[in-house]
């Protein structure tokens, strides 16, 4: 990808990518740099999750670790559920934290794909 399209992606998906408490918008533009021309469509692909629906799954179901199930976390979320969100403790902190967590979601996946795309090969973007 050349860098307008890298700073068009971004930009359209920056609600859904940025702030989020491990990855930098450089991180992401400098990975998506790396792939193809022609490979870019997958990344283009990729659904991402939006983090005000994580959030009111946080809220509502979240007690019981349906939002870490959404996201992925499966052992967290096996753990939120029987404890019932931590007596109540991690489930208002999940609440708080939703947002950035889909965020760092999204990201991670965005560099997942690519490192697939690249062989399989891990590099360092930062």
């Amino acid at each position: 990808m050349d860098r307008i399209e890298v700073y068009e992606y971004i930009e359209k998906n920056r609600d859904f990518l940025f702030p989020n408490d491990t990855y930098s918008e450089e991180e992401i533009e400098r990975a998506m740099l790396c792939i193809p021309q022609y490979l870019r469509t997958s990344v283009e692909s990729l659904r991402l999750k939006k983090p005000s629906t994580v959030q009111r799954i946080s809220v509502f179901p979240g007690m019981l670790g349906v939002d870490r199930f959404y996201l992925g976390e499966k052992g967290t979320g096996f753990l939120k559920y029987i404890t019932l969100g931590g007596v109540g403790v991690w489930w208002i902190l999940d609440i708080m934290s939703a947002k950035s967590r889909c965020r760092t979601y999204n990201c991670r996946k965005i560099l997942e794909q690519i490192q697939g795309l690249d062989g399989g090969r891990k590099q360092n973007y930062k």
